[in-house]
């Protein structure tokens, strides 16, 4: 039997290109792939400074409005009272973030299903960061949580992206039959390769994402410090922006590391070639880290992975990175000068046949499931 095309909104914090992180991607190439497949699909995004109706594809509508500030119920009444003027009905509404659980299960009515992606803890736990956190952060946090918590069982169906998460999850009270596993889809524009062609390739390490120290950022910068120890020509490059930008540029700046150390800022267009000119992905974080669209495009690019023993990473890609102790800056240099010695060899053939696993064609295949059930 021949399923009908569904008209489908996709609601999110932020959406490409005004993406900060890894969710407004994950949306955009979702909502992507929905299209190709032939069903309707309006993007709703609060990532824009003035509301507007910017958007990269013209085959999807996407309407932005002005971004919220991160605070639970200040967040949601802003967005149901933009959200509340929609006029159509939709079959699907699918939430790609926690934090607007509560609002859309306020607007249900405009859609017979309700689907929310897991892309982040915070529905189970106010917190996973290893670090210190002002006041303010673990009061806030707290009540994201309970907030989200108490509309939980008005979503139809979850998605989350990974195993690990969902445990999480099902340990805090979330029924373990409403969600679904649906890991992250990669980005073709990284082009899968059969060899890594590392020995050509101009820098050593490669750091991608937020400049946070959840991130780890402090933690590879005291590792580096002892990888040069006993490899004192290695090179880094730091690619991204955030809180600790400024921190870097004085630590390279205090270590004299200007010819070794770079920090830069890319498009995102711009990554797979900055990917192709770098041996090691170094990703070193201190948080509960749901599934790092970086993990994807490093091994699509041919990097070798060296990642701290984060549950998810550990649980997907447990046979192509090298791990190390969390928050252990002595080990985490020891997986780094593993890496950039070729220690770990990776099957190229089976990697190709496990990133399949990732294509877009895939994953919205599943989604798409989900959504008809």
């Amino acid at each position: 039997m021949k399923l009908k095309k569904l008209n489908i909104a996709i609601v999110t914090p932020d959406y490409y290109p005004n993406n900060i992180g890894g969710c407004g991607l994950s949306a955009y190439l979702l909502a992507t792939e929905l299209y190709k497949q032939g069903h309707t699909v309006d993007v709703f995004s609060f990532d824009h400074k003035k509301s507007s109706d910017l958007s990269p594809d013209s085959r999807i509508t996407v309407k932005r409005y002005k971004a919220f500030p991160k605070v639970p119920l200040l967040n949601n009444t802003i967005a149901y009272f933009q959200l509340k003027k929609i006029k159509k009905n939709y079959d699907v509404i699918h939430t790609f973030n926690m934090d607007l659980i509560p609002v859309c299960s306020i607007l249900k009515s405009k859609g017979n299903k309700l689907v929310a992606t897991i892309n982040n803890p915070k529905g189970a736990l106010s917190s996973t960061y290893k670090g210190n956190r002002s006041f303010f952060q673990v009061v806030n946090d707290f009540i994201t949580t309970k907030t989200i918590q108490l509309f939980k069982n008005q979503v139809d169906h979850y998605i989350s992206l990974s195993e690990p998460l969902t445990d999480l999850y099902v340990q805090n009270g979330y029924n373990k039959n409403s969600i679904f596993v649906i890991p992250n889809m990669y980005d073709p524009i990284f082009n899968a390769t059969t060899s890594a062609n590392l020995g050509k390739r101009k820098y050593d390490l490669l750091f991608v994402g937020q400049l946070s120290k959840k991130k780890g950022l402090l933690l590879l910068m005291e590792a580096y410090l002892q990888v040069l120890n006993t490899r004192p020509d290695t090179t880094l490059v730091i690619a991204g922006k955030g809180s600790l930008q400024q921190q870097i540029h004085e630590w390279i700046k205090e270590n004299n590391l200007e010819s070794k150390v770079f920090l830069i800022q890319k498009e995102y267009s711009e990554l797979p070639e900055l990917y192709r000119q770098c041996k090691v992905l170094v990703h070193p974080a201190l948080w509960f880290e749901p599934f790092s669209r970086v993990w994807l495009e490093a091994l699509q690019s041919g990097l070798t992975v060296v990642s701290t023993k984060e549950a998810t990473a550990v649980n997907v890609f447990k046979d192509y990175f090298i791990f190390c102790e969390n928050n252990n800056s002595p080990a985490l240099a020891k997986a780094i000068l593993s890496g950039i010695s070729s220690d770990f060899d990776i099957d190229r053939k089976s990697l190709s046949i496990f990133l399949e696993k990732f294509s877009p064609k895939y994953i919205v295949s599943r989604i798409t499931e989900l959504y008809y059930l």
